[in-house]
């Protein structure tokens, strides 16, 4: 999951904190989610209850215009993987959301930085990253128990 696609989901469990409740939600609400970092995604509403949105004007200079592709594509990801249900209605103009059991699991672990590094750790464990881990613990651990 890539950093979009995780600010995403955060914001969208964070809104109410519902499993399988479904909300509709504009393109540029989503929009606002994509360009906020982790964990201020709490923060999407505003001190009127109304969620924050990117209106374009200036927010998204000459890249407004890809809105719709730029928000689909986290959207797609999420629901393919199963972190969320998503319903488009075009001639509505929204998307329809519900958070899944998996997606309130993740985002819930991407809240805190403590979290965060667990799931940093889970997605590199298996790559170079996580073997010089496992040499360094085992090293570490033959360092301690040698020296007593």
């Amino acid at each position: 999951m890539n950093k979009e696609e995780k600010q995403v989901l955060h914001g969208l469990y964070f809104y109410r904190e519902m499993i399988g409740e479904e909300h509709s939600f504009t393109e540029g609400e989503i929009a606002w989610l994509i360009h906020t970092p982790l964990p201020r995604g709490r923060n999407w509403q505003d001190a009127s209850g109304n969620l924050k949105t990117l209106s374009g004007k200036g927010d998204w200079p000459e890249e407004y215009e890809l809105a719709g592709i730029r928000v689909l594509r986290p959207l797609t990801y999420l629901n393919e993987a199963g972190y969320i249900v998503l319903e488009r209605r075009p001639y509505a103009g929204d998307l329809h959301i519900a958070v899944t059991r998996k997606g309130a699991d993740y985002a819930r672990a991407l809240n805190s930085w403590y979290g965060r590094i667990g799931v940093w750790y889970v997605e590199h464990k298996d790559g170079i990253v996580g073997l010089l881990i496992t040499i360094l613990v085992s090293a570490l651990t033959a360092i301690i128990t040698s020296s007593n």
